[in-house]
């Protein structure tokens, strides 16, 4: 029960943290050799896992410390790149670009996958079929102490924007099903006494109070 409840929250937290909920997919950036490459997304997912323990340690105390704790965007694609965070069917990879206020979600999605369970002729749901490289922008904003506020800007496959009518009607059928809160425009309780989450250029800043 106690782990479910950990997974629980820090799914929470990534999903408030990103400014995002994990639905979109990317192939991932490799430098140098693929051994160094791995070696140093170790490092940094492993650099991501304890500020999350940090975090989640800190916000158990009566008076939690109040120093910021900054996320680096590189730590976060490494996370997931390393899939570390259990992700939705369809979804392979993830690599998120952070700037103030806003997230993109470059993304590849295997939409057979997740529609595999519940199918339908709506037309409106003929373009969720097949693989796609997605690209979606979401904007965030506090909603108020220990709240923070996501909506989406904007979504595209393989270049053509999605109308947010035909968005709107994927998510309520497909998504909302396993997670009823998610939505084009979603508001997060924030877990572990956190007070904020800002995103800035390619960083993330959690304030517990």
């Amino acid at each position: 029960m106690n782990r479910r409840r950990d997974n629980r929250s820090r799914n929470i937290f990534i999903a408030s943290l990103l400014s995002l909920f994990a639905l979109l997919v990317a192939d991932s950036f490799v430098a140098g050799s693929k051994k160094e490459a791995v070696l140093n997304q170790t490092q940094l997912a492993d650099s991501f896992q304890s500020k999350i323990d940090f975090i989640k340690a800190n916000g158990a105390k009566p008076e939690p410390e109040a120093k910021p704790i900054v996320v680096s965007q590189d730590e976060v694609n490494a996370y997931f790149a390393q899939r570390r965070l259990k992700m939705p069917d369809g979804v392979k990879s993830v690599v998120m670009e952070m700037s103030p206020g806003t997230v993109v979600a470059r993304s590849h999605v295997d939409f057979a996958e997740i529609r595999k369970e519940r199918g339908s002729t709506n037309p409106l749901l003929a373009m969720f079929d097949g693989e796609h490289d997605a690209v979606v922008t979401a904007d965030t904003h506090r909603a108020g102490p220990g709240e923070v506020e996501v909506t989406v800007r904007s979504v595209s496959l393989d270049g053509m924007e999605v109308p947010k009518i035909a968005l709107s009607y994927f998510i309520k059928k497909y998504v909302q099903p396993k997670y009823p809160n998610v939505s084009l425009d979603s508001e997060y309780k924030l877990p572990a006494r956190m007070d904020t989450v800002t995103i800035a250029s390619k960083a993330g800043t959690v304030v517990q109070k």
